[in-house]
């Protein structure tokens, strides 16, 4: 026989009564161990962030006013499309300054002049989540005949500068 694996199979039963006569004593101390307090997470309570939600980024957009010129999109994809836009103009800066839950839906808040914040109202249809673009006010046109910018009119044309950047010339610095 393999004389390893006897002494093996012999000092195990040894070692099993020396635990268990160990355990029975009211001696021994086990030392306590505390581990380092974890920091709590939030998942998005309220709390402003640059990121698209992730429920958003697949949100259906659902504005009735579509064309052939215009497809239907996500939420996702419109933020894409703003982010081009913005580029396009300039902007040292990302379109998206934060993104709030609301009782609604989401705020958006932006780095643009024009789009202060835009109100998404979304909510679960047939198994989709969707979202509808309301009115926007164009916050650098003084006359309110001109203030109030339909969520159409601004898919239109966050879809028509975001899709081909008309700018010839490179920005500066």
């Amino acid at each position: 026989m393999n004389k390893s694996w006897h002494t093996g199979c012999c000092l195990f039963p040894k070692l099993l009564l020396v635990i268990t006569i160990l355990s029975g004593c009211s001696s021994v101390t086990v030392p306590s161990i505390s581990l380092p307090k974890m920091p709590e997470i939030t998942l998005m309570k309220n709390k402003a962030t640059q990121s698209t939600p992730r429920a958003l980024l697949s949100a259906r957009i659902v504005n009735t006013d579509y064309t052939d010129q215009v497809p239907k999109m996500t939420v996702g994809k419109l933020i894409e499309y703003a982010e081009r836009s913005f580029a396009c103009e300039c902007h040292r800066e990302r379109f998206v300054k934060s993104w709030d839950k609301s009782s609604k839906g989401y705020v958006l808040s932006s780095n643009s002049e024009k789009f202060n914040t835009i109100y998404f109202s979304c909510e679960t249809q047939e198994d989709e989540y969707t979202c509808f673009v309301n009115e926007i006010e164009n916050a650098t046109e003084p006359e309110l005949s001109q203030r109030y910018f339909s969520g159409d009119d601004f898919i239109k044309t966050i879809y028509a500068n975001g899709r081909v950047c008309k700018r010839q010339e490179p920005c500066e610095g």
